[in-house]
């Protein structure tokens, strides 16, 4: 498949790869990830939402359980992989590419990348055999946001919630902030901080 790159997959939704491509490759990343459960976020491209069904239902009828985060940034899903102790995770995003492009970026537990080389080509060859049945890890102890140990339950998990970790770990008194918006999705992520109970600006009021 020519959508599996060097470090993500990616391409033309509708044309180079669709529904059915991620339904497969959902189906297949239990297997590979050796993960009993799988955090996926998204951005907010036009085909993100139809990439997330797929992929999920793929997920799920591995045996595998789905926490949807929605709307996110890759580094917040990369922190909630790590902090929450998840299997694994997906982020539903193509970067910089132009908006009829989608693709994924595909992390082990502890958001260790999975690039070609590492699995990519495995997952490659076991979504194009329609291949995959789900390995589920045995169930770890630790913080998760939603799911359980059993495989194939959807749960929705916090959106964009590392913002504010940053109160938390932060050693001062008042943080100036700066935020650029120029993919939509990080002025959610700042909303989430400075509204947070942590913030000293969650009472100011926004300047016009």
């Amino acid at each position: 498949m020519g959508i599996f790159k060097s470090y993500d997959i990616r391409g033309v939704w509708g044309r180079e790869w669709d529904a059915t491509t991620a339904y497969r490759i959902g189906r297949s990343l239990p297997s590979l990830l050796e993960a009993s459960d799988i955090l996926v976020g998204r951005d907010a491209r036009e085909s993100s939402p139809a990439v997330f069904q797929a992929l999920a239902r793929g997920i799920l009828e591995a045996g595998c359980d789905v926490t949807d985060l929605g709307l996110a940034t890759t580094p917040s899903v990369y922190f909630a992989t790590a902090f929450y102790r998840y299997g694994g995770s997906v982020m539903i995003t193509a970067s910089h590419n132009p908006p009829e492009y989608n693709g994924l970026k595909i992390s082990r537990a502890q958001a260790i990348p999975v690039d070609y080389g590492s699995g990519l080509e495995e997952l490659e060859r076991l979504a194009a055999a329609e291949a995959g049945p789900a390995r589920a890890a045995s169930a770890r102890k630790g913080k998760r946001m939603g799911g359980t140990a059993k495989g194939g339950r959807a749960t929705t998990g916090t959106n964009l919630l590392f913002p504010w970790q940053v109160f938390e770990y932060a050693d001062a008194p008042a943080l100036a902030t700066g935020d650029d918006c120029g993919l939509r999705i990080a002025g959610f992520g700042t909303q989430s901080a400075i509204r947070s109970p942590q913030s000293s600006l969650s009472k100011a009021t926004p300047a016009r």
